[in-house]
């Protein structure tokens, strides 16, 4: 069974605008966990270690970039299939 292609083109769309704005957040929260010291590097002994919260935020980013990509993966075939 196959969707229409209606149903796929609007699937996409809201895959692009959602996986996007969640790709630009998570981006955004791996950028501010990234350094686990502080603005300045005062505020913590441990200097060159990321924290655990980086790579799952980096891991997030990713997904959601993923999705993205699918969501223009379903625009295009949707619009192909029109």
């Amino acid at each position: 069974m196959d969707a229409s292609p209606r149903l796929t083109l609007v699937t996409g769309v809201v895959l692009v605008l959602v996986g996007g704005f969640f790709a630009a957040v998570f981006a955004l929260a791996t950028v501010l966990v990234a350094n686990p010291c502080g603005t300045f590097g005062d505020e913590c002994d441990e200097y060159g270690t990321l924290p655990p919260e980086f790579f799952v935020m980096l891991a997030m980013s990713l997904l959601a970039l993923a999705a993205v990509v699918v969501g223009l993966w379903l625009v295009v075939r949707g619009l192909r299939r029109r």
